[in-house]
């Protein structure tokens, strides 16, 4: 064999063991997360109920999914509407909560969420429509989901609630930034 063709060899077999690790981490609920919304890092998706403060997997509404792969912040090739994947986001509120919508954020039971103005435009200045100023009272069968930690996520300040249904697992970090 030639050293181009050896080279070309390992840079196949590496290649296939990337996939193949890719697929088993999926298979065993392993998520890498590379977006602004959650630090980045190594999450383990697990069954259990969502609780306020929790990080969650959550379809979003296809509506919102279908305006969400158009603008390109979610990835597709999900199981989700749309077939886009699920988001991660943190549980703001939950049933019997109130999420009061002001011009200058969110507050989940008269306390302040940081980061959670709503912004009029994404990062390329393509306008965005928060959810109206307003008190919203969270039913038994949805729950808020926001990132309060990067202020450019695209979660409930922009589509309000999301139902329980729609989570497919909390999500627990293995190795992560600071958060």
């Amino acid at each position: 064999m030639t050293a181009r063709g050896a080279r070309g060899s390992r840079v196949v077999w590496w290649l296939a063991t990337g996939v193949a690790v890719l697929a088993a981490g999926r298979l065993t609920g392993l998520r890498l997360n590379l977006t602004g919304s959650l630090p980045v890092g190594l999450y383990v998706a697990v069954g259990g109920a969502p609780a306020r403060g929790t990080l969650v997997l959550v379809c979003l509404p296809p509506q919102i999914a279908a305006f969400a792969s158009a603008r390109g912040y979610v990835p597709r090739g999900g199981a989700c509407p749309g077939g886009v994947v699920p988001i991660g986001k943190r549980v703001s509120a939950i049933a019997g909560d109130t999420v009061t919508v002001t011009p200058t954020g969110l507050l989940v039971n008269g306390a302040p969420v940081p980061n959670s103005q709503a912004l009029s435009a994404d990062r390329t200045g393509r306008p965005l429509h928060g959810v109206a100023v307003g008190c919203y009272h969270v039913g038994r069968d949805e729950l808020w989901v926001l990132s309060s930690y990067s202020r450019l996520s695209f979660d409930s300040r922009y589509f309000g609630a999301v139902r329980l249904s729609e989570v497919r697992g909390r999500l627990l970090p293995l190795w992560t930034g600071s958060y």
